[in-house]
């Protein structure tokens, strides 16, 4: 379970400052929301509220987007699962490390473009 005092601590604030951010009492400066978004493994937009997708790289990627070259069967068996993870929306309880394999994927996509 994640303790906020975990998260101030990573970050470097203290519990006091953090709960004022999370009950909007108080709003992070940019090096703390910066922060904030590497402990999350998500983009500073989506702690904003501007958008919905914690990482809007992944959002244009459907199973066409796949090169003819590179179906799904060709893919290692865990970004395989991680994929097919995201594109059924499953999304939650991914972790950051994992976040960042597909983020890494989705730039291999589209470089392959």
């Amino acid at each position: 379970m994640l303790l906020q005092k975990d998260v101030a601590s990573s970050v470097g604030i203290s519990l006091r400052t953090y709960q004022r951010y999370e009950y909007e009492e108080r709003n992070p400066d940019s090096n703390t929301l910066i922060a904030l978004a590497d402990f999350f493994g998500v983009n500073v937009e989506y702690l904003l509220g501007r958008t919905g997708n914690p990482h809007p790289l992944l959002a244009d990627i459907s199973r066409h987007d796949l090169p003819d070259n590179l179906d799904n069967r060709s893919l290692p068996a865990d970004l395989r699962s991680l994929l097919d993870r995201y594109l059924s929306g499953e999304l939650q309880g991914l972790s950051a490390e994992h976040m960042e394999k597909l983020v890494e994927f989705a730039k291999f996509l589209k470089s392959q473009a």
